[in-house]
C-alpha cells in the first residue's frame, strides 16, 4: 500500500471518528516509523491542513498525492533533525513550548476543549506537546545551533561582492504620506466625484498650514492613516503608477495634487527622497555577511539531511497496526 493510499484511508478514519471513539478503534495509525519512532497519521493530517492554503486547496478538499508525500517527506526531515538534535545534547525550550500549548488552548476555548479535539483525532495533549518538542529541537539545530558555528570572513565577503554588482545597485526611492480617499475604479460618477472633493477638500487644509500627519489620521481611508499616512521609502516599481509618478516629481516637502490611483484618490506629501545607487562594500557588509550565513547554513543543513537518511532506516507501516500516541 502507497502512502498515499494508507493516507487517504487514515484521514477518512480521522474524520469520520466520533468525538469518544471506542479504545479499540484505530483512530491515528502509525504511517511510518524513522528510526523506529513513529509518525502518526493525525501528524501528517495537521501539516496538510497547514500547507493547503499555500498550495491553493480549498478547505475540505482532499489532498493530492503530491501534497501527501511532500508532507511526509517534511515530517521525515523533522523527526531526522530531531533526533540529531538529541545526540548534540540540545534541549527543548520548554518555557517556548509551554507558550505554544498554552496559545493552543486559548485558541481552543480552554485546556479541555483542547483536550477534546484532540482525542477526536486521536491525540492527546501529550502526543500533541511531543510533536512540538520535535518541531523546535529541529528549529534549534537548524536555526540556532549550525548558525552559531559558521563563518563568514571579509575576504569572502569582497569576492561576491566583487562578483556581483548588481545586487548592490538600490533604485532611487522616496518616503511619503498620502490621505486616501477609496473609490472602486468602476465606481458611479457620483461615487467618484464624492470622493475627489473630499480629497480637494483635504488638500486645502494642508495647502492652509494644517499638520499633514494629523490630517491623514484623521481622514485617510488607507491603511497607513495611524501612522499619519507615513509609508515608507519606495522605490517605483512598488507603488502604482499614478502615485509613483506623482510622488517622484515631488521635491521634500511639497504636497500633491489630488492623484487618482487604482486604490482611489490620494493627497501626497513627499518627506524624504535617496537618489539610490551601488551600496559599497562597507555600507552592504552586515546585511550581506547575514546573507552568506545563511546560504552556508542551508548548505550545511542539504547535506546534513542527505546523510541523515542516507543512513536512516525508513519504514513503511501497513495502516492497520494499533497505536498508543
Amino acid at each position: 500500500m502507497s502512502l498515499a493510499t494508507s493516507l487517504v484511508l487514515s484521514l477518512s478514519m480521522l474524520q469520520a471518528a466520533p468525538a469518544a471513539a471506542p479504545p479499540s478503534q484505530n483512530v491515528n495509525p502509525v504511517l511510518m516509523k524513522v528510526n523506529g519512532e513513529p509518525i502518526y497519521a493525525a501528524e501528517v493530517s495537521m501539516l496538510l491542513q497547514q500547507m493547503g492554503p499555500a498550495m491553493g486547496v480549498q478547505p475540505g478538499s482532499a489532498p493530492n498525492e503530491e501534497m501527501i508525500n511532500q508532507a511526509a517527506q517534511q515530517l521525515v526531515q523533522q523527526k531526522l533533525l530531531a533526533q540529531e538534535a538529541r545526540r548534540q545534547d540540545i534541549e527543548p525550550n520548554a518555557p517556548r513550548i509551554d507558550a505554544f500549548m498554552d496559545q493552543m488552548a486559548q485558541q481552543a476555548g480552554g485546556r479541555e476543549a483542547l483536550d477534546a479535539s484532540l482525542k477526536q483525532g486521536g491525540l492527546s495533549v501529550d502526543s500533541m506537546r511531543g510533536m512540538i518538542e520535535e518541531m523546535d529541537l529541529a528549529r534549534q539545530l537548524v536555526g540556532e545551533k549550525i548558525p552559531a558555528g559558521i563563518e563568514v570572513t571579509d575576504t569572502e565577503l569582497k569576492e561576491y561582492h566583487d562578483a556581483n554588482p548588481e545586487a548592490f545597485v538600490e533604485p532611487p526611492t522616496v518616503r511619503t504620506r498620502h490621505i486616501l480617499f477609496t473609490v472602486a475604479q468602476d465606481a458611479d460618477e457620483a461615487a467618484v466625484e464624492a470622493a475627489r472633493s473630499k480629497a480637494e477638500a483635504a488638500r486645502a487644509r494642508a495647502l492652509e498650514g494644517e499638520d499633514f500627519a494629523d490630517l491623514a489620521k484623521e481622514l485617510s481611508q488607507g491603511p497607513s492613516a495611524s501612522r499619519g499616512g507615513d509609508i515608507g521609502f519606495a522605490p517605483a516599481d512598488r507603488l502604482d503608477a499614478a502615485y509613483a509618478e506623482a510622488a517622484f516629481a515631488l521635491k521634500v516637502g511639497e504636497i500633491s495634487k489630488v492623484v487618482r490611483s487604482s486604490f482611489g484618490f490620494h493627497v501626497i506629501k513627499a518627506e524624504e527622497k535617496k537618489e539610490g545607487g551601488e551600496r559599497s562594500l562597507d555600507e552592504a557588509s552586515e546585511q550581506l555577511r547575514q546573507f552568506l550565513k545563511g546560504q552556508k547554513a542551508q548548505q550545511q543543513v542539504a547535506e546534513l539531511l542527505k546523510s541523515l537518511t542516507e543512513a536512516a532506516d525508513i519504514d513503511m507501516v501497513a495502516a492497520e497496526e494499533p497505536t498508543t500516541p
